[in-house]
């Protein structure tokens, strides 16, 4: 999960304004939450809810000027 938000950071962090997200990951036993605010991520942490009753959702904004 780091290595993927480090990608994603690499290929679009100069266009991203937040990044916020509950993820299902093959693997882990709870969701996983992400969030950031332009080069600012916070480490993913799992989530104390029921993978099998949270949904998989996130919202990513961005601003080009």
């Amino acid at each position: 999960m780091v290595a993927w938000l480090g990608t994603l950071m690499n290929f679009v962090g100069s266009n991203i304004l937040r990044v916020k997200g509950i993820l299902n990951v093959e693997g882990h036993d709870e969701p996983i939450v992400v969030h950031g605010v332009q080069h600012i991520f916070y480490p993913p942490v799992p989530s104390p809810a029921d993978p099998e009753k949270t949904a998989v959702r996130g919202s990513c904004s961005s601003h080009r000027t």
